[in-house]
Parts: C-alpha cells; sequence; structure tokens
C-alpha cells in the first residue's frame, strides 16, 4: 500500500498546471517531503522537463471546491482512488536455490523438487481407478458376447422346435398374393383405472398394441431372438497390472465385469423371449376374437393396371394392394359369437437355455 501510494502521489503531481492554487499545490509538496521519496517540483510554473499535455485537468475540478483545505482533502482522496487502481509491482518469485538465469550445466545438475510422497499417491490412485473402469468394461463385453454366442448356439439347437411352435406363417393373411400380418391384441386382467373424481375395474382389458400390416414373408423367431455380438475392445497396454498388487485387483475386477456381462446377456434373451412370445399370443388373439366377431378384419383394397410407370420405368400387368381399413374392436356384444376354444401354442416350448 505504501508503495502504491507513492506513486499515486507521483502521478498526481506531475499531472498538476501551474495555473492549480499554489496553497494546494504546497500542500501537496508538504505529504510528498513527509514521505520522503520525491523532491519538491518548482513553484514559479517552470518544470525542469519538457511540459506535459493536459495538466491542467486537476486544478480545474478543484477550484470550485472552496478554501484550500477542502481542496487538499479532495487531492488526499483522489490519491488515494489511484493508488487503488494502480498498485505497485510485485517482484517476481525467485525459487530459493536456482539462479535466476541458470547456464547449460546448472540446468544438467538441477534435480526434481522434493515433495512428500502425495503427488505418486494421487497418481497411483488416478492409475487404480482407470484399471478398475478398464477391467469392468472389458470383462463385461467379453462376458456379454461369450454368453450370448452360448445362448445362440441353444437356440440353433432347438431351431426346429421354435420354428414350429412360433409358427407365424399359418397366421398370415393373404391378401391378392400378399401377405397381411395381423395387428397384435394385448391383454390385461382384473386392470383397475383412477381418474379425477373417479375409479372403475374391468375383469378384461384388450387393446391393439400393434396394427397389422403388409409384409413380404412371414416373421420367425429368429427376428425376435437372434442377435449380433461384438468381440470386447482390449483395453491400453499401459493399464495392465505391472505387479503382484495390481494383478490382484485387476482379476477381482474381471471377475465382477464378467458377472455383469453373463447377466445382462440373460436380460436381453429373456426381454427378447418375452416380445416374442406377446407378439405370437397377440396375434393368434386376434384370430381368436376375430372368430367371435368381437374385433374386425383389417380391409383391403386391390387394382390392376396393364401398363403403369414413366418414360425411364415400365410396369407391365401390375397389381396394387393396399390397406383401405384397419383393425378395430366390435363394441356392440349383441353380434359377439362363444369364442372358440382357447389354443396357447406358444407356451407348448417351455424350455430356455
Amino acid at each position: 500500500m505504501t508503495a502504491g501510494f507513492g506513486t499515486g502521489l507521483t502521478y498526481l503531481a506531475d499531472r498538476l498546471d501551474t495555473g492549480a492554487p499554489r496553497g494546494a499545490i504546497w500542500r501537496l509538496e508538504c505529504l510528498k517531503r513527509r514521505w520522503g521519496r520525491f523532491r519538491p517540483p518548482p513553484l514559479s510554473g517552470v518544470g525542469e522537463g519538457p511540459p506535459t499535455p493536459n495538466r491542467g485537468w486537476l486544478a480545474k475540478y478543484m477550484r470550485p471546491f472552496g478554501s484550500c483545505r477542502t481542496r487538499t482533502v479532495i487531492a488526499l482522496a483522489a490519491v488515494l482512488s489511484l493508488s487503488a487502481v494502480m498498485p505497485a509491482r510485485a517482484a517476481s518469485p525467485v525459487v530459493v536455490g536456482t539462479p535466476l538465469f541458470p547456464n547449460l550445466q546448472e540446468l544438467k545438475e538441477t534435480n526434481a523438487p522434493g515433495n512428500d510422497g502425495g503427488e505418486e499417491e494421487r497418481a497411483a490412485k488416478r492409475r487404480g481407478e482407470a484399471q478398475r473402469l478398464a477391467a469392468l468394461a472389458w470383462a463385461s463385453q467379453a462376458g456379454l458376447a461369450f454368453r450370448g454366442r452360448e445362448i445362440a448356439a441353444l437356440l440353433e439347437e432347438q431351431a426346429d422346435r421354435l420354428t414350429a411352435v412360433f409358427d407365424f406363417g399359418s397366421l398370415m393373411l393373404d391378401r391378392g398374393g400378399f401377405l397381411v400380418m395381423p395387428p397384435v391384441l394385448a391383454e390385461t386382467r382384473d386392470a383397475i383405472r383412477i381418474e379425477d373424481g373417479m375409479a372403475a375395474s374391468a375383469r378384461q382389458v384388450l387393446r391393439i398394441s400393434a396394427g397389422e400390416r403388409i409384409v413380404g414373408a412371414a416373421p420367425t423367431w429368429r427376428d425376435w431372438l437372434e442377435r449380433e455380438w461384438e468381440p470386447a475392445r482390449r483395453p491400453s497396454p499401459v493399464l495392465f497390472p505391472r505387479d503382484d498388487g495390481e494383478r490382484e485387483r485387476w482379476n477381482a475386477w474381471l471377475d465382477e465385469g464378467w458377472e455383469r456381462g453373463v447377466r445382462l446377456a440373460d436380460d436381453i434373451y429373456a426381454s427378447d423371449l418375452d416380445r416374442l412370445t406377446a407378439a405370437f399370443e397377440g396375434v393368434v388373439r386376434w384370430h381368436r376374437l376375430r372368430e367371435a366377431r368381437m374385433v374386425t378384419e383389417p380391409e383391403t383394397g386391390s387394382e390392376e393396371t396393364a401398363v403403369s410407370g414413366h418414360e425411364g420405368l415400365m410396369r407391365i400387368a401390375e397389381r396394387v394392394v393396399r390397406l383401405d381399413g384397419r383393425a378395430r374392436f366390435n363394441l356392440a356384444p349383441r353380434e359377439w359369437r362363444p369364442l372358440p376354444e382357447r389354443v396357447e401354442p406358444a407356451r407348448g416350448w417351455g424350455g430356455g437355455p
């Protein structure tokens, strides 16, 4: 603060104009002598050096402030303000025992600065965390792919049985030489519905979860259960264990990651099997409700054209089939028929990997 205050005094004295009142300038000179760091400039208005431009700004603004004492206080406040915005320049830090401008030999003889071991501990902790993440990811991917391939092999062994159980071909609709997959109906038993100021329950709730669509071929169980598994990516070589302690932790992380991958593969298979079963049973449910006239068939239209196309393409004897109306529930119970015997072919295969 002392150096900054002195700098502000010097700056203020240099900016004073010779036209300023001598009382104000003299009081500034008294302040400067008290600090003992500055020489008094001549009061005759003639400086020792070349004149500084715009030196009358402070005197011009100080004249309306009354007595010399008042102007001195204002000048002192200005000096303090200048010292706050122009702090003294701090000396550059110098490392003890290190030359400021070392030569080549001193550079070669300089050793690493000593520490208390904290940096090594932090580096070891970061390395351990990176190793843990790498080992878990590697083992999880490897376990997922390995178990997935095991499941695929087991499914391939049961391929004929699966094809017989999930026979979508017999459930397709033939419309003008094209196959139409019926809608998928979902069923919920003993449902409860609660709304604002009202509650209701139903013994059975049916809804169309997937609409009908034109397909090129009947789907099979492979469309739901077959998957491709990529091989696991090996971690960076720098993350592999270097000593017995790291090897022990590394193996523990590999065991944990492998277990996660195997469990994830089983969960994926179970989810795929649930989706396959829901789709097949939903189509079977639509056929049963259609026989009972509780749901309508999708409406299709067809037309034949002798020649169609454009200048770059020509189609001869083209037949077009399109879906004109979607299947919908029949809400008139008097038109219903007794439901046929319930058949659940999808539950005939109870095995699994």
